[in-house]
């Protein structure tokens, strides 16, 4: 790492459609902490969209990505809404090619008013793999972030599993997944 791109960064991928009305800002950028294996994609790699949506209510698109030490790539980003009533099991996105999981957010708009509430993101076998329930909390109305810097599969589908708690009546949030 440490070296400058010989690419134009970009905000926004030709042909990547979003499949809501929702436009990604122009300016964002992410910072990954310096923890774990990360690999900064070749530059064929840094102009494609690197999974599949599953749901018909997700944003996807294509964001920079700075690194602590000033190096950047873009990265696919998955954006998705998510309430106490959504099914346990919500596919997030379908890996289309090997990628790197960078980063992972989750912002509680609602808390979840349910008896002991679990929320954990990750992938059939490894269910809290990218985020478990010691880094989110979903009775606490915030927003919780982990930078796992995991290598998945071509083929893995990135999961998000709730369990409202007993009785719950209320509860939602956003997800953001940064894959690279």
């Amino acid at each position: 790492m440490g070296r400058e791109p010989s690419y134009q960064p970009i905000s926004r991928e030709p042909g990547v459609t979003n499949t809501s009305s929702r436009v990604a800002s122009e300016s964002a950028t992410r910072v990954v902490s310096g923890t774990g294996p990360i690999r900064v994609p070749s530059v064929s790699q840094n102009r494609r969209v690197l999974g599949t949506p599953i749901m018909a209510t997700q944003v996807f698109y294509v964001d920079r990505y700075v690194y602590l030490d000033g190096s950047m790539t873009t990265a696919t980003v998955f954006e998705m809404n998510f309430a106490y009533g959504d099914v346990s099991t919500v596919p997030i996105f379908s890996l289309g090619e090997n990628a790197v999981i960078a980063e992972v957010n989750i912002w509680m708009l609602e808390t979840f008013d349910g008896v002991g509430p679990v929320v954990t993101i990750g992938k059939a076998g490894s269910q809290g793999d990218l985020m478990d329930t010691t880094e989110l909390d979903p009775s606490i109305l915030s927003s919780f972030s982990t930078r796992p810097g995991k290598e998945y599969l071509s083929g893995d589908v990135v999961n998000l599993y709730i369990n409202p708690g007993a009785g719950a009546s209320k509860g939602r949030g956003v997800i953001s997944i940064y894959i690279i």
